[in-house]
């Protein structure tokens, strides 16, 4: 499936434009490849992103974001748990990449701040995978610009306290209880 979608995609943002009535599948079906083909889904989205819909395709990003809560949500409907994980875990990547990662996408008018919310409130689905990556996301802002945070960190304190914190500490517990358990036998 990546090895024909992503040509075709490569090809509707280099050579037309993304209709807006077919963004947030467009977003979603990419988020979903970078989980396959990481490089590729990347170079589209960053080329996406530095075009003249730019802004409109990190909103469609955000939304994906934000929606995890909602359950009449697009997100919810077809897709399995592990899908709606794996499209999740794609927007974490390529909002924060495009944000504040290695390869930001200058020109780019989202704030930290509603980003940082967009990855709070995806918290709630509560997959490893996406915490993971939120983890990793929130890693790489602190270490890359901790000393040009401000607002942010009235988002992120919470963040940490009440939704990564049981979560560590619960994953914490599991994986000590299967490790005496294993050690046991």
């Amino acid at each position: 499936v990546a090895k024909r979608t992503l040509p075709f995609f490569d090809s509707v943002v280099r050579f037309g434009s993304v209709p807006s009535g077919c963004q947030h599948l467009f977003m979603c079906t990419l988020c979903c490849l970078v989980n396959i083909a990481s490089h590729a889904s990347w170079q589209i989205l960053k080329r996406l992103l530095s075009g003249s819909s730019g802004n409109q395709a990190m909103h469609s990003l955000l939304c994906v974001l934000e929606q995890v809560g909602e359950e009449d949500c697009e997100l919810h409907r077809p897709h399995s748990t592990e899908v709606r994980a794996s499209i999740l875990r794609g927007a974490v990547f390529f909002v924060s990449m495009s944000s504040w990662g290695s390869q930001r996408v200058h020109g780019l008018h989202s704030q930290w701040a509603r980003v940082l919310t967009g990855l709070s409130q995806v918290l709630e689905c509560d997959h490893a995978l996406v915490v993971y990556e939120v983890i990793l996301a929130i890693q790489r802002l602190v270490k890359k610009y901790g000393q040009q945070l401000h607002a942010e960190w009235e988002i992120l304190f919470p963040m940490l306290e009440r939704q990564l914190q049981p979560w560590l500490e619960r994953t914490r517990i599991t994986s000590i209880s299967s490790s005496s358990s294993s050690s046991s036998s």
